[in-house]
C-alpha cells in the first residue's frame, strides 16, 4: 500500500490542497518499506488527486480536506484520514501499527494496516463539534 502525507515542513499540512510537497511512503504489514518527499502539481484537487493516484497512492492522511470533494477522492480508490495534525513520520508510524488515527473523519477505509472503524476515532474538529459554527440543525 502506499500512503500520501502533504507537508508543511516536517508536520502534516493544516490544508490538503495546499502543500506543495508531500511524503510518499510504502507500507506493508512489516512495515515503511520507502519513503520519498515528492512536489505536487499546482492546480485544483483534481490534479492533485490524479497526480497521487498515478503514483500508485491508496491512503491519504491529511489535515483539512474539503467533505464535498470526498465521493471525487473515494470513486478513484482513495481512503481518507482527515482531521490530522503532528510530524508526518509520528503519523505515518502510528498508521503503519494499527492505532486508531485521531481524526475528523474517514473515508473509504478497510484496506490498510489501519483496517476498519477500529482505527478511526471519529470525531475532533468535525463540523458539529461546537466551536462557534454557529447553531447546529
Amino acid at each position: 500500500m502506499i500512503v500520501a502525507i502533504p507537508l508543511f515542513g516536517d508536520a502534516v499540512a493544516p490544508r490538503f490542497g495546499f502543500a506543495d510537497k508531500a511524503l510518499i511512503a510504502s507500507v506493508n504489514e512489516n512495515g515503511i518499506e520507502r519513503e520519498e518527499i515528492i512536489h505536487l502539481v499546482e492546480g485544483g484537487l483534481f490534479e492533485l488527486l490524479g497526480q497521487l493516484k498515478g503514483m500508485g497512492v491508496d491512503v491519504l492522511l491529511c489535515g483539512g480536506f474539503n467533505r464535498r470533494f470526498v465521493p471525487l477522492a473515494e470513486s478513484m480508490g482513495f481512503s481518507i484520514y482527515a482531521g490530522l495534525s503532528g510530524q508526518c513520520h509520528q503519523i505515518l508510524e502510528s498508521f503503519v501499527r494499527g492505532d486508531r488515527m485521531p481524526t475528523a473523519f474517514c473515508a473509504g477505509m478497510g484496506r490498510g494496516p489501519g483496517k476498519g472503524k477500529a482505527a478511526c476515532m471519529e470525531g475532533g474538529r468535525g463540523s458539529r463539534s461546537g466551536r462557534g459554527r454557529g447553531k447546529s440543525k
